[in-house]
């Protein structure tokens, strides 16, 4: 009897942790009242003008949602947030990231969809861990060749920039599994890309970019023959 009460509490404590975990806050007053016990923070559509300060007090957040506001700079602060693993701000008004973004150690996921950044913040690459990287709906012309440091990298999404040059040293992100950089400038990337070492790519979205067909032809044999390649 002692065994199956035992087994019980341990079941409903594992229960009550796992809601603990999972659970969804969208107000950042009623997040502050327990702080420690904030995993997931949403804070999407507030209206929001600047990056909220107190943010630093969730120490154990993993995923922050402040998507839809009009957040000009993302402060410094949010390098005290060591657990985080999400990190989504699109559609605001940002144009940089703090210098030391690589202190998110445990990044895995990043958002910047419909900003207006002119030019790939370098600092990016030395998110070791970072394995999808929303770009889409901004201003970029171009890729800086250090790109290949996102060794961890899988999911790339860059379609609607004015994107023209494609670095050669692409092929170095051998995880990656679909790159989508549809509706940009693009007219050559072949160069960059080399079936042995992206053998993982599973998809290639390329509609919408000024390629020849000598430069298609180049592109189909440059990634493996599983790969699916959109043309429109």
């Amino acid at each position: 009897m002692l065994k199956k009460i035992i087994l019980l509490v341990s079941l409903l404590s594992n229960f009550l942790l796992y809601c603990q975990e999972n659970r969804i806050f969208t107000s950042i007053t009623e997040a502050l009242k327990a702080p420690t016990a904030v995993y997931h923070l949403n804070l999407s559509n507030k209206n929001l003008q600047s990056f909220p300060e107190n943010i630093i007090a969730f120490n154990n957040l993993k995923t922050l949602n402040l998507s839809n506001n009009k957040i000009q700079q993302i402060d410094s602060t949010i390098l005290a947030l060591k657990n985080l693993e999400a990190l989504n701000v699109a559609n605001n008004n940002l144009t940089s990231l703090p210098n030391d973004i690589q202190n998110l150690t445990n990044l895995k996921s990043l958002n910047l969809n419909d900003n207006v950044f002119d030019t790939f913040p370098e600092n990016i690459v030395r998110l070791e861990h970072l394995e999808t990287l929303y770009f889409e709906r901004n201003k970029l012309e171009e890729l800086p060749e250090q790109v290949n440091l996102l060794k961890s990298l899988k999911y790339l999404y860059l379609k609607n920039n004015s994107i023209w040059l494609f670095p050669d040293s692409f092929s170095g992100m051998k995880k990656l599994r679909i790159i989508d950089v549809s509706n940009n400038q693009l007219s050559q990337i072949s160069n960059g890309l080399n079936a042995r070492s992206l053998r993982y790519l599973k998809k290639l979205l390329l509609a919408n970019n000024p390629f020849s067909s000598y430069e298609k032809g180049k592109i189909k044999f440059g990634v493996p023959k599983t790969c699916k390649i959109i043309w429109n």
